[in-house]
């Protein structure tokens, strides 16, 4: 009976044990497991104690260390870095911080920029000569607005391993290779050096035959600027792609940049096009040209659009470019944008609605539905404030109420100056525009919308 009693005590010890055991199984397969059926996110490996003892108010000690710096094996002699485009940022405040702290003794550099990238070089000391303070070093940037006012937050601190080291090419900031169709007249983008007076842009066209591709090249420009604007139209469907370089040494160009591929789609792809000035081209105020999406109308249009936009067209170059520009495409509906240029320039509003009303004959003689949209006004306030913008003529706003007066009266028109995007004195709302001539992309979003809207009724 002893020896029996010791045995069954035995074995009540073991079963006593294999449960615990399974037991704490199965709660370690709960805290995997019902987690994630619920929801929550935990950290692991973590104890159960340490779990439901957690002061929520008091976060790890390891989630305030920052991930260890990515070692710099070499100070560079130049550094090339480039950021997302910030919404209706005229210029760019850009940090470049000791490491992750944000505080204004761990700023080594700051500047303000036009574009969205900034060529930092070791000759202008721009960034420390030492390989551990480069390791620990991080930059940051916000948009401002045209006096230099915040229009967002600093983003999150980033290595500088994230920018290009000693690179004797350009970095792109241009968008035209998000678009799904690109404007008939593209303009390409990069981010400038201080070292460099000239750049050199090609454009090619590429041609997929069955055994490999063809390249030819198109065009060639040469430009002190950041940006070129593309007189020639693409009207041949296709692949294309540009690239730039940056001309040094009595002109002799370093490395190409990467090519940027854009696309024009056939004719039968497009059913609505837009012809127009800048506001229809896209850009932004004052620096931004129109190879950013956020500054395009057809962005936000639920319906596609072609972009027949030509920046600076008044309506007499639109009737000069209707033959060519539009009618290659064949669209069902053409959305026609312009007159204030003309305005600008001190036409009457005659001469505007003799030129639409031609547009609009020579839509229908074609088998073309003409749909106007109203023209936005000025803020000749706003324009004053830059010298390189010629004063509007007197008079422009009478004028201006006849042209829309005259668009509101035909078949189909869009009504897009909305309380949104012009103020009391019929001007241009200030909060739309930093120029006081070209939307920003804010109105650009509500342009884009409203025409949407439209198009998806008609």
């Amino acid at each position: 009976m002893p020896t029996q009693n010791r045995n069954s005590g035995c074995r009540r010890y073991i079963v006593a044990a294999l449960i615990a055991l399974l037991m704490t199984v199965l709660l370690a397969a709960g805290l995997t497991f019902l987690p994630r059926l619920f929801g929550i996110s935990l950290t692991f490996p973590v104890s159960f104690a340490k779990t439901v003892s957690r002061d929520s108010r008091k976060p790890d000690k390891a989630a305030d260390t920052a991930a260890p710096a990515v070692r710099i094996a070499a100070v560079p002699d130049t550094i090339s870095l480039k950021w997302e485009p910030i919404p209706n940022a005229v210029n760019y405040e850009f940090l470049l911080l000791q490491d992750d702290r944000n505080t204004p003794d761990s700023v080594i550099l700051r500047q303000v920029l036009y574009t969205n990238g900034t060529f930092l070089t070791r000759q202008s000391r721009h960034y420390p000569d030492s390989t551990e303070a480069l390791s620990k070093a991080r930059w940051t940037v916000r948009g401002l607005d045209y006096r230099d006012r915040p229009v967002s937050d600093f983003s999150a601190p980033l290595p500088l391993t994230a920018g290009a080291f000693d690179s004797p090419t350009l970095l792109i900031s241009g968008e035209l290779d998000k678009m799904a169709d690109a404007p008939l007249y593209p303009s390409y983008a990069w981010i400038p050096r201080d070292d460099t007076p000239l750049y050199e842009v090609e454009v090619w066209q590429r041609v997929r035959t069955d055994k490999e591709n063809a390249d030819y090249l198109l065009a060639v420009y040469h430009t002190e600027e950041i940006a070129v604007f593309d007189p020639m139209a693409y009207r041949r469907p296709g692949s294309y792609f540009w690239r730039v370089r940056p001309l040094r040494n009595n002109s002799q160009g370093d490395g190409w940049s990467e090519p940027q591929f854009f696309r024009v789609n056939p004719p039968e792809e497009v059913q609505i096009a837009a012809l127009g000035d800048s506001i229809t081209h896209g850009g932004g105020s004052i620096a931004a040209p129109p190879c950013y999406t956020m500054y395009t109308y057809m962005n936000y249009s639920p319906v596609p659009i072609k972009n027949l936009g030509r920046s600076g067209d008044t309506t007499g170059d639109l009737t000069d470019r209707f033959e060519d520009d539009v009618l290659p495409f064949a669209p069902k509906t053409l959305l026609i944008m312009g007159g204030i240029n003309d305005l600008r320039l001190g036409f009457d509003a005659d001469s505007i609605i003799a030129n639409l009303a031609w547009l609009e004959e020579a839509a229908r003689e074609n088998g073309i539905t003409p749909v106007f949209s109203t023209v936005l006004p000025l803020n000749p306030q706003r324009m004053a404030e830059f010298t390189d913008i010629e004063p509007v003529a007197e008079g422009w706003q009478a004028e201006l109420t006849i042209v829309n007066e005259w668009i509101r009266s035909r078949e189909h028109f869009i009504d897009i100056s909305s309380p949104e995007l012009v103020d009391e004195k019929g001007w241009l709302r200030e909060s739309c525009s930093a120029d006081g001539l070209h939307p920003d992309a804010s109105a650009k979003k509500i342009i884009g919308e409203t025409i949407g809207k439209y198009l998806q009724k008609f």
